[in-house]
């Protein structure tokens, strides 16, 4: 099979898309045929949008959604089209590309994977509530000019491909939910053995990694800490990925802001934290899928989190973690995971059936696998 990969980011490097772009083309690769990388596109395509994005917020408050709009898009068309004519492909996989695909003409097959739609985006994240009319109008347009021109879509939760067939009425035939995997190379992956002989030890060490403190619920983190710590619960809590407000200091808190996993050392450090953790913590307010969840699974470590968006997709209760419902208090968090902790064989049978589900659903081969199948369906 030829394919060609679309994205105006660079689908080749472990940045882009939090690293989800770089490890589906390689699962493409793998269990479809040839991929061709047809990004990214040279530039800042979106310099003059976020300047008028930002000429609008100052004038009005208002924003202006310079990721999906049609002079965005045409330039999108320019520079992809060509590309699509000469390159004689059996199939167009497209990631997190509405705008990219909305003004491309093929008849070649199309196949979108993304992990939300533009009315779930718009309904959910708080941010797309301060949008124009005009600018809800159009990326809700967009989409469905991609929607309706694509062969198949694959989502990363049912939450999102129910979506797509309510709010845009399209037939089940077309619509997959195929989860995603864990960002991580195969050889950094610990062996099966490495967690089956992990030993509990006294401390209950909580990880929590998220780039916006906020929106991933890092006030009920280290409310949890507080609250497990009064219970005589020996805890501590690292933070990775951003640098909480000042208010937010203890002496078991360990503030990581960041950790590029491009780079080796910093890539062990990442590996280690999992390996040292206890439960992987993120009380989020909004998540789309969370590919974290998947990483915690591949190192044995529980997830505790909340249900809301794609989260659920993932973390089972009593399977490998907890989903507290969004109006969860951190005394409700820290009920949970002392009831664990203090239960030692329940514990240690979670660790094990987190790294099996892991094992059996949440890795970038059982993704392949899937994916490549559903997409020589349509051929």
């Amino acid at each position: 099979m030829n394919i060609g990969f679309l994205s105006s980011g660079d689908t080749q490097n472990k940045q882009a898309w939090s690293g989800s772009s770089y490890y589906i083309g390689k699962q493409l690769e793998k269990n479809c045929g040839k991929v061709t990388h047809l990004g990214p596109v040279k530039g800042d395509p979106m310099f003059w949008g976020k300047v008028g994005n930002k000429i609008l917020q100052k004038l009005t408050s208002k924003h202006f959604n310079f990721v999906h709009n049609f002079s965005l898009a045409r330039k999108f068309a320019k520079f992809f089209q060509p590309k699509i004519d000469e390159g004689k492909f059996d199939v167009i996989v497209g990631v997190a590309s509405s705008t990219e695909l909305s003004l491309i003409e093929t008849k070649t097959p199309i196949v979108c994977i993304n992990d939300i739609t533009s009315y779930l985006a718009q309904e959910y994240y708080p941010e797309y509530s301060r949008l124009t009319v005009n600018s809800r109008r159009v990326h809700h347009k967009i989409e469905q000019m991609t929607l309706a021109k694509s062969r198949l879509l694959l989502y990363s939760s049912e939450w999102a491909a129910n979506s797509a067939r309510t709010q845009y009425k399209l037939p089940n035939t077309k619509i997959e939910c195929v989860p995603f995997g864990a960002n991580i190379d195969d050889e950094d992956i610990p062996m099966e053995s490495v967690i089956k002989t992990k030993k509990q030890g006294d401390v209950c060490n909580l990880l929590f990694v998220g780039v916006d403190w906020e929106r991933k619920g890092g006030q009920f983190a280290f409310e949890t800490m507080l609250a497990l710590l009064k219970r005589s619960v020996n805890t501590t809590l690292t933070v990775c990925g951003c640098t909480p407000p000042s208010q937010f200091r203890h002496k078991n808190l360990t503030i990581i802001p960041f950790l590029n996993k491009n780079v080796p050392q910093e890539k062990k450090m990442f590996a280690d934290l999992f390996l040292d953790s206890s439960f992987f913590i993120l009380p989020t307010r909004q998540e789309a899928y969370g590919i974290v969840f998947c990483e915690a699974g591949a190192y044995g470590v529980p997830s505790i989190a909340t249900s809301t968006g794609g989260v659920t997709e993932i973390v089972h209760n009593g399977i490998n973690g907890y989903a507290l419902t969004p109006s969860a208090s951190a005394e409700e968090y820290a009920d949970v995971i002392e009831r664990i902790w203090k239960n030692t064989d329940e514990y240690k049978q979670l660790v094990l059936q987190t790294r099996q589900q892991f094992d059996e659903k949440y890795n970038w081969d059982a993704w392949g696998r899937k994916a490549g199948e559903l997409i020589r369906g349509i051929l």
